[in-house]
């Protein structure tokens, strides 16, 4: 082979190479940016509050009277009164479950909201709705964020 030959080749190897470069580093952009999105998604809330509150959060959100507090199976914290049930993973809100009137702004919306962590589903009962905001990467709640996303 000839010197300009066997040069001709390096050179061909060698931008062989960048291009694969180049597009290895478009696809991980836009993996990162994809991800990027998804996790500035507004969270969602109910009663307005959102996964991560703290007991404290909560009862200064919804008043501080009327609540019974236990440890449920799983050892989670578990704020509970009248339609409404808090629970807690380690320290912080991992998933809501309340029965709303009809007119509450909460009521209303659509049936399912799902982003990477959360699943919000909504019921429309005879006399209003039943609001449920369920972790999907709490370990004691996952299984249920799950059935909430169904078959």
């Amino acid at each position: 082979m000839s010197e300009t030959s066997a040069s001709s080749v390096l050179t061909w190897r060698r931008l062989a190479i960048l291009a694969s470069i180049v597009l290895v580093s478009i696809a991980m952009t836009g993996v990162a940016l994809d991800r990027l999105e998804r996790m500035s998604a507004p969270l969602p809330s109910v009663l307005g509050l959102r996964l991560g509150a703290r007991v404290e959060d909560v009862r200064e959100a919804r008043g501080d009277e009327g609540w019974t507090t236990r440890v449920d199976q799983t050892g989670d914290l578990v704020l509970e009164r009248a339609e409404e049930r808090y629970d807690f993973h380690e320290g912080l809100l991992v998933a809501v479950d309340v029965r709303l009137d009809a007119a509450a702004p909460d009521a209303s919306g659509r049936a399912l909201e799902v982003t990477p962590a959360s699943v919000l589903a909504r019921e429309t009962l005879p006399n209003g709705a039943r609001v449920q905001l369920v972790s999907r990467t709490c370990p004691t709640h996952a299984a249920t964020a799950d059935l909430l996303l169904g078959p």
